[in-house]
């Protein structure tokens, strides 16, 4: 019987940070991040560009201290649960510059998806995507998408 190959996302910085910051176990955002770290239901896609700014930001807006940024920098090196890729070329497609290190990731990657709720990429034209070969979805549309496959 052949191996099921999980599918890969690129999960923007926006949906982990909302995901620590809910109460509620049913946010979307919270089940996302549920449904890779402990269903393995996809495989993360990472760069160090993306990997920086995750850790970056749980420090500064979350303020993680540093023994439980070494626990989630574990966490985005674990092969069995990421997948890293190297961006060495820059896209210019979102009006924010600092979001196209999500789609380059992706693209890099052939990733379909990336998972976002920031709407400077939500807003990034459909023409582009296809042009991309990917999606920008919220969370919601992601974990429906899961469930169907």
């Amino acid at each position: 019987m052949a191996k099921r190959v999980r599918l890969l996302a690129v999960v923007d910085t926006n949906v982990f940070v909302a995901n620590f910051l809910t109460r509620s176990s049913e946010s979307f955002n919270r089940r996302l991040v549920r449904s890779w770290m402990i269903e393995r239901k996809f495989t993360l896609l990472l760069s160090v560009q993306i990997v920086d700014e995750y850790l970056r930001i749980f420090e500064e807006r979350l303020g993680f201290d540093a023994q439980h940024t070494a626990r989630w920098r574990k966490r985005f090196g674990d092969r069995g649960m990421t997948r890293h890729v190297v961006v060495r070329r820059k896209l210019e497609v979102s009006r924010d510059p600092k979001d196209n290190v999500f789609l380059a990731t992706a693209r890099v990657a052939k990733a379909r998806f990336v998972v976002s709720n920031d709407r400077d990429l939500l807003e990034v034209s459909k023409p582009q995507q296809q042009k991309l070969n990917l999606e920008i979805v919220r969370p919601q549309r992601y974990l429906e998408y899961l469930a169907q496959n």
